[in-house]
């Protein structure tokens, strides 16, 4: 099934000797990985006595005269089981065409706890990466998700993340025993959503450091309704320019229609590019620039790319208000795409005070879905000009005269309708967890198996040398900083032809590995780091239906890749899986073999 026989014998005859030789109260006490090493390590283990121990060439204590029979018992009974179990699995008929590519072991990925070759990987990693993996983490995922019992690697922690089971009975427990009704009332349930929904406001500002001085809450359907509000409302005029990174979101890219629409212009850049405008401008005096002083300009970048993980410098935000970026007169305002940015890593809004933020609660705890907000600065928001108004967001208006008065809070201006209250007052259960956990200590925990894993994939070749993938990021800085939790790939086969990505995922999903494919719509990181050029870009929108479907290959050019992301509830049994999958599903086999 995989591995020899006698590796399973060795390993049980091991774990049986080492049960007997740790005193129980000594090793309950230990950590796990402690634990984990003492079992690999017999000069780790503890005799019961001096006197069992005097020979050197004794490797263990000889254990208790009264538990040999049990001993042998257990080892009989473990062998014959162990036996027919193999043989069980052998004569089992493929699944699908797909599966029977693969080992017998993978099918089932809880086999992977009885797995001894895991079991010591694990023990080496948890070594290296001491000081980077949570501990705590990893006794709590067993518990907190479920679905890893029944055999699930979930690997798409950017596209969103999970809830854990306490999270969700918290829940549960919170919104049945209290009663909650639709704001814009005085009645007693109105009045406690009112509360609760304020609470959760400030429980907001304070996780990202931001004053209610400087910052309000806008809560929206997510990152992509901050966007949207902050494109339909910016003071928009002839002289303005939008300009945006390449590695920036399709929901980002979307904002220059608005720009288009009010006749202005934009621009797309990156970070080397940047650089030289900033050369050039430190030349020239501000008479010289183009434009007009009276004019607004937008400036966007995600803090991460959703794509590749690469990580832009928040310290772009001050360069731009401080006007040693941007290449036009006028005032440049900063939105920070932190959807992918933040389930991972602190965001201190006092150290870098963007404009506008854009945030998804469910890539950063996995539920509520559909919610998010719009973190903007109070002086930023009162440049916004909203035209369409609702319940909620007016004090009043009237029905033959044009007249309406907008509600005095900026937040309350920009959300139409009755707010999904509960799902807000959940938030709470959510930030609990992370605080609980530690944002810092989430980024390391990320950044280890990360690493580890990108080493690993970095280290596998076929049986003629040739790399097995083509990675897309800043893996090579090793910095958490630069790069965040995100594998972006392509495979090669050993003659250097890619892989049908989309196929590898097929395959994935077999195995129950959720990972994503396609250019998870950032078109400008994809593209760029594909070297797909714009008119194949075009061709391919015409033939393609979504940037995730099996359309792998458009004349001959790739035109997408596979990504693997980590979250707070990632685990090395995830990663080893994932790692697992990739040797038996990838070496030494042609393209054409998974066609």
């Amino acid at each position: 099934m995989g591995y020899p026989m006698t590796n399973y014998l060795e390993w049980i005859l091991d774990t049986c000797g080492t049960a007997s030789q740790i005193q129980h109260e000594t090793v309950k006490a230990l950590p796990t990985w402690e634990r984990m090493q003492r079992r690999l390590d017999p000069s780790m283990r503890t005799p019961h006595s001096a006197a069992e121990d005097h020979s050197d060439d004794q490797k263990y204590s000889k254990p208790p005269q009264r538990n040999n029979g049990r001993v042998k018992l257990f080892l009989l009974l473990g062998l014959f089981c162990l036996v027919l179990v193999s043989a069980f699995a052998f004569c089992l008929p493929s699944q699908s065409p797909r599966s029977s590519l693969l080992p017998k072991f993978l099918s089932n990925s809880r086999g992977r706890k009885s797995d001894p070759h895991c079991y010591r990987r694990k023990c080496e990693f948890m070594e290296r990466y001491k000081d980077l993996y949570s501990q705590e983490i990893d006794d709590m995922v067993a518990k907190q998700r479920p679905e890893v019992e029944k055999g699930e690697v979930y690997l798409d922690f950017t596209g969103a993340s999970l809830a854990g089971k306490d999270q969700l009975m918290a829940i549960l427990e919170h919104v049945s025993s209290h009663l909650y009704g639709n704001s814009h009332s005085v009645n007693p349930s109105s009045i406690r959503t009112d509360r609760e929904v304020e609470k959760a406001r400030r429980m907001v500002l304070d996780f990202f450091n931001a004053s209610p001085r400087d910052y309000s809450v806008i809560f929206t359907s997510g990152a992509t309704g901050g966007l949207k509000i902050v494109g339909e409302t910016f003071p928009w005029s002839a002289d303005s320019e939008f300009v945006y990174m390449k590695a920036n979101h399709n929901s980002v890219l979307g904002i220059r229609e608005y720009a288009l629409q009010h006749g202005g212009v934009y621009t797309c850049t990156d970070i080397e590019s940047l650089a030289e405008q900033a050369a050039t401008k430190r030349t020239m005096s501000y008479d010289e620039l183009p434009g007009k002083e009276s004019a607004y300009h937008l400036f966007a970048f995600p803090a991460t790319c959703n794509f590749s993980g690469k990580k832009f410098p928040l310290d772009l935000i001050e360069s731009f208000h401080n006007g040693s970026m941007g290449s036009m007169k006028g005032r440049y305002l900063v939105m920070l795409d932190a959807a992918a940015f933040v389930p991972t890593a602190p965001l201190d809004l006092t150290k870098y005070p963007a404009d506008f933020v854009p945030v998804s609660f469910y890539k950063m705890f996995g539920f509520p879905s559909g919610l998010g907000c719009l973190l903007v600065r109070n002086e930023a928001a009162e440049l916004l000009k909203k035209t369409f108004f609702s319940g909620g967001t007016v004090v009043t208006s009237t029905v033959d005269l044009h007249y309406h008065k907008w509600r005095a809070r900026i937040g309350d201006r920009f959300e139409d309708g009755t707010l999904p209250f509960l799902n807000i007052i959940t938030l709470k259960h959510g930030f609990d967890v992370l605080k609980q956990v530690g944002m810092e200590t989430i980024k390391q925990h990320t950044y280890a198996l990360a690493h580890y894993c990108y080493e690993e994939m970095r280290a596998m070749r076929h049986r003629n040398g040739q790399p097995v993938f083509k990675f897309y990021g800043d893996h090579e800085s090793n910095d958490p900083d630069k790069q965040g939790p995100i594998i972006n790939f392509n495979c090669f086969d050993p003659e250097g032809a890619f892989f049908d990505y989309y196929k590898v995922a097929e395959l994935a999903s077999d195995n129950h590995l959720h990972i994503r494919s396609g250019c998870s719509c950032n078109p400008g990181a994809c593209y760029g780091y594909l070297h797909v050029p714009s008119d194949i870009v075009q061709v391919a929108a015409e033939k393609k239906q979504t940037c995730g479907d099996e359309m792998a290959f458009i004349d001959g050019k790739i035109v997408g890749s596979l990504r693997v992301s980590l979250g707070y509830l990632s685990r090395f049994e995830d990663i080893d899986s994932f790692l697992t999958f990739l040797r038996a599903t990838l070496l030494n086999r042609s393209a054409e073999s998974l066609s």
